[in-house]
């Protein structure tokens, strides 16, 4: 501004200095310079108005499936978020989002779709940590900016396999959170672990394999065996009841579990059920259960008394921190490919009601605010 009135003052002194040279009784003289100080003024209107006018940005979201709640919560959040944060840094946004229906092909195809259509960075919630990493290539191929969304790549990951950077719950901290705060409720009750029973999540995504590890080493801080691991496939609730199934049958004096996600919940609360062990704390035949990602049903557990934990995603805060990066890369900031691990809260038998924020609060077909009071 203070420069257009600058431009403005030294035309202004210009054809004044014109005029007193002119003498008064010249009006064709003064006839030019108005002209020209009015062609100067509206030059300078049009200078403003294109510093004024927003930058535009695209920006698009390849989400794994939209199959269960936790996913419509990502699909939901990101979008306010990156249009939250394009508002406030003052561009134009143009967003647009598609599912890969767990399809890796679809994946790839889809990323292809958004580099044709002009996107200048991805957000992709990428459904294998290495079968994915062939879409990161290809957003680098075409300089645009990849962001990995609540999964982080494979470790072997390198070169231009490596995402500008990830964004991410701390899945090691929910499998560890989760286990210890179990184990601290069966120390308070004093009942011994027995047989303890970890359900793997799926193979091929880093979360499971790092909750898997957060599991595992909980349970060595406490001296706690691990009797046997079974799987839930590729985060099928069917798999994990076959599986849990007969692994109380080969255990069924165990006393403790832990499940990779409370999508589980009808897998695993259906094995227990059908073992007697579906009990409340404190009744006889009970079994201690850490969960994660505070899906719906698993806070219910948790306010019924029939399971001990569950660590959050929190989805909203990683939703966040990918809208900055997302920006910080269209105005070419160096990423440098960094990994960001938000924790979540671990909620507990004692705390369920007070925690501030919770995904499945805004996302569940029942009405969990009979358990906030």
């Amino acid at each position: 501004m203070k420069k257009r009135i600058g431009r403005i003052l030294t035309a202004a002194l210009l054809a004044g200095c014109l005029a007193g040279c002119s003498g008064k009784g010249d009006s064709s003289s003064q006839e030019v310079q108005t002209t020209q100080v009015s062609e100067n003024e509206e030059k300078i209107d049009a200078e403003s108005a294109e510093e004024k006018k927003l930058e535009k940005v695209k920006v698009g979201f390849v989400i794994s499936a939209l199959n269960e709640p936790i996913m419509n919560a990502y699909n939901d959040y990101v979008k306010q978020a990156i249009t939250d944060e394009a508002e406030k840094r003052g561009y134009e946004l143009e967003y647009v989002t598609v599912s890969s229906d767990g399809d890796v092909n679809r994946e790839y195809s889809n990323v292809q779709d958004m580099i044709g259509s002009g996107c200048d960075v991805i957000i992709l919630n990428a459904i294998d940590n290495v079968a994915s990493l062939a879409a990161v290539k290809e957003c680098h191929a075409n300089n645009v900016g990849n962001i990995f969304f609540c999964r982080e790549a494979d470790e072997s990951a390198a070169g231009d396999e490596v995402p500008d950077a990830t964004v991410n719950m701390d899945s090691y901290d929910q499998g560890y959170a989760s286990t210890v705060r179990m184990f601290e409720y069966m120390k308070e009750d004093q009942i011994e672990p027995k047989d303890m029973i970890v359900v793997m999540g799926y193979e091929n995504d880093v979360n499971a394999i790092n909750r898997q590890k957060g599991c595992e080493d909980a349970c060595k801080e406490w001296g706690v065996e691990i009797a046997t691991t079974v799987s839930c496939g590729q985060w099928d609730p069917a798999t994990c009841l076959t599986n849990l199934t007969s692994a109380l049958q080969t255990y069924p004096d165990s006393n403790c579990l832990y499940v990779p996600s409370d999508s589980q919940y009808s897998g695993y609360s259906t094995a227990l059920q059908r073992a007697d062990k579906w009990h409340k704390r404190g009744e006889e035949g009970h079994v201690y259960i850490a969960g994660t990602d505070v899906f719906a049903d698993g806070f219910i557990a948790i306010a019924e008394g029939y399971q001990e934990s569950s660590t959050e995603n929190p989805v909203w805060l990683n939703a966040v921190k990918a809208a900055e990066l997302a920006l910080d890369f269209a105005e070419g900031k160096e990423l440098n490919g960094e990994v960001f691990k938000i924790q979540g809260d671990t909620v507990d038998q004692d705390n369920y009601n007070q925690i501030d924020y919770l995904w499945c609060l805004e996302y569940s077909d029942t009405d969990l605010s009979q358990y906030l009071k």
